[in-house]
């Protein structure tokens, strides 16, 4: 975690560097939407709890404070591909 030094000087120059890793096809399409609502469905390994991992960092940096809930069928679904990475 950073230090309250660098958080300072992030907010300050309002310039945040982070790396997320490449996108396949889909994620790219499901990260360009401009709708209200987008949907984002496929197999187990297609990137889907990635591809919302990357939508929640980017809502919490646009929108300070906000408040993101990510919900699975199960915990141990949750914690196998969310809580892990």
């Amino acid at each position: 975690m950073p230090g309250k030094q660098m958080m300072a000087a992030a907010r300050k120059t309002n310039q945040v560097d982070i790396n997320l890793g490449q996108l396949n096809e889909k994620q790219e399409q499901f990260m360009r939407s401009t709708k209200r609502y987008a949907c984002y469905g496929g197999a187990r390994g297609g990137g889907k709890s990635h591809a919302l991992r990357i939508m929640a960092i980017y809502g919490a940096i646009k929108y300070p404070g906000i408040k993101i809930l990510m919900i699975r069928r199960q915990y141990p679904n949750c914690k196998a591909t969310s809580l892990s990475q």
